[in-house]
């Protein structure tokens, strides 16, 4: 009886250890594979805002009015595009 106790406690301490060793391995190789992924990431991350600044910087530059034209224009009633179409015929 008494080896069958011993032969217990020592396969628990072995799947124990197997299981820490299995663990910190895990841990190693998921480190090693998120901290490329963060940095492909931040790579792509600079990347979309270059392009996003320079869609800006292309808007502003190619745009013949300034911003707020832009909005005003778009805010005119009916009526005064009317009457601006009627000016303009």
């Amino acid at each position: 009886m008494t080896t069958f106790w011993i032969v217990g406690i020592l396969m628990l301490l072995s799947l124990g250890a197997g299981l820490l060793v299995g663990t910190s391995w895990n841990i190693h190789a998921l480190d090693y594979r998120y901290r490329s992924l963060a940095a492909e990431w931040r790579e792509l991350e600079e990347g979309r805002r270059a392009l996003h600044e320079a869609s800006q910087h292309q808007r502003a530059t190619a745009s013949p009015l300034p911003r707020e034209s832009h909005r005003r224009a778009a805010t005119r009633t009916d009526r005064t595009l009317q009457d601006s179409m009627g000016y303009a015929s």
